[in-house]
């Protein structure tokens, strides 16, 4: 039989080549070679022992479909922990509020710019030093309503970095360029002590409550708003 060991001789093949025409055009013969097959256990004397019978194929080792407890578990709890992370987010950024209750979350900046100018009407500009501190007041009053409006850090900026970056304020050009030419005289008047007439304050005051109320249709409550709370 062919597992069995010893010499074994495999004989000459013949091997013919044919041309294009399917004729036989030579043949030839190869040589017959012999091959020694030895045991392994010739090779092996520690394996002298085993039996030369055709050993019996294993059962399947069987496999657990089950998974352990303790993993689906810890599955379930990650799964709630992803989707109150989500949910908590989403509340977190976008809350629908209406015009009725926007005021309890945030007040309008157009109104409360208004009621710090009325107050501001109030000022005694008689003394030099009461007028720098107008314009510092004049001067916050405008970025603080124009931040709080247009989300625009403004009480971060200088007035030049406000004019380099016009193009972010949805003001009209008349507008803007009105903002910066109050902004401006209050920086004068803080830094380099350019003390005008009090006509003057007063003229520049009314051109921050136009500023205001011009720019006022942007921040329409009439509409539901979309409030990102930080």
């Amino acid at each position: 039989m062919f597992w069995d060991t010893g010499l074994i001789s495999i004989p000459e093949l013949n091997v013919n080549f044919l041309n294009r025409d399917s004729a036989l055009a030579y043949s030839m013969k190869s040589d017959s070679l012999e091959i020694e097959v030895v045991s392994i256990k010739d090779k092996n004397p520690s394996l002298a022992d085993i039996s030369d019978d055709i050993l019996p194929i294993k059962e399947p080792v069987p496999v657990n479909p089950k998974m352990p407890l303790g993993l689906i578990i810890q599955i379930v709890l990650l799964i709630i922990l992803l989707l109150s992370i989500i949910l908590l987010w989403r509340k977190r950024i976008n809350v629908s509020v209406s015009k009725d209750n926007y005021s309890k979350i945030v007040a309008n900046p157009a109104h409360i710019a208004k009621k710090k100018l009325d107050e501001l009407r109030k000022y005694d500009l008689e003394q030099e030093n009461h007028k720098k501190e107008f314009y510092i007041q004049l001067s916050f009053i405008l970025r603080e309503y124009i931040e709080n409006s247009f989300f625009i850090r403004t009480l971060e900026m200088t007035t030049q970095e406000i004019d380099s970056n016009r193009n972010i304020i949805p003001f009209e050009t008349d507008l803007i360029n009105k903002l910066i030419k109050v902004l401006s005289m209050a920086d004068l008047v803080k830094y380099a002590k350019y003390y005008k007439s009090s006509d003057k304050c007063f003229s520049d005051l009314e051109d921050a409550a136009f500023i205001v109320e011009a720019s006022t249709n942007f921040f329409d409550l009439n509409q539901p708003q979309k409030i990102i709370k930080k």
